[in-house]
């Protein structure tokens, strides 16, 4: 007979020693309702194995339910600094000056947990999903201008860039965001562009945050 779970809840009868016989049906259902049981759940159920740079374990189903809704195993990554100095510029042949990446130190474990940052200042997506990345800098003197600007960059191509304003206190900042999909294996880095040959700039404060919404 086969199993009614997981569309139903299985009906047992409670049997007696010496008063009835057993039959061989009573044991074939209650496997059979196992197998169903490990068939629903799947092999390692308190496992996620999805991730291309580590697995997830859990000491139980319900452990991994628990952290799944306190928003453990999304993909974070969060890198900052305290000063960052803007060298001047590579002009190539066709003339426009290059973007760099800015680069971090690699996070501590608590901001980086699934170890998606990739050592040269920017992370790798270890799944395919909706990301969103945040990049911030202060920096003091600096003159606003259109060519001189902070950025994001996702698969190795300018996602959203921002001119580098300058506020009334003396300090220059700017603040990028962007969020989209991105297929697993695909930078995701914190970009800046100075064109200004013999001139360098320095930034106070650097972060660079970026985080998995969902999967897709």
């Amino acid at each position: 007979m086969a199993a009614v779970y997981p569309k139903q809840y299985k009906s047992f009868t409670t049997h007696k020693n010496l008063v009835e016989d057993i039959d061989a049906s009573h044991v074939n259902n209650l496997q059979d309702e196992v197998l169903a049981l490990q068939q629903t759940l799947g092999v390692n159920p308190h496992q996620d194995t999805a991730l291309k740079m580590m697995t997830n374990r859990w000491a139980s189903v319900a452990a991994r339910l628990d952290a799944i809704q306190r928003g453990k195993g999304i993909p974070v990554c969060y890198m900052t600094k305290t000063s960052h100095t803007l060298r001047p510029p590579k002009t190539p042949v066709s003339g426009v000056a290059e973007r760099v990446t800015i680069p971090f130190a690699r996070p501590p474990l608590v901001n980086d947990p699934e170890g998606i940052f990739n050592g040269s200042g920017s992370v790798t997506t270890n799944r395919t999903g909706w990301w969103i990345a945040s990049a911030y800098c202060r920096g003091s003197i600096l003159q606003e201008d259109p060519e001189r600007w902070l950025g994001i960059a996702v698969g190795g191509k300018r996602a959203v860039c921002h001119t580098v304003t300058h506020n009334f206190n003396g300090y220059s900042h700017t603040t990028v965001f962007w969020q989209g999909p991105v297929a697993a294996g695909k930078k995701i880095e914190m970009i800046e562009r100075n064109p200004y040959g013999g001139k360098t700039y320095t930034l106070d404060e650097i972060n660079f945050a970026v985080s998995m919404l969902r999967e897709l």
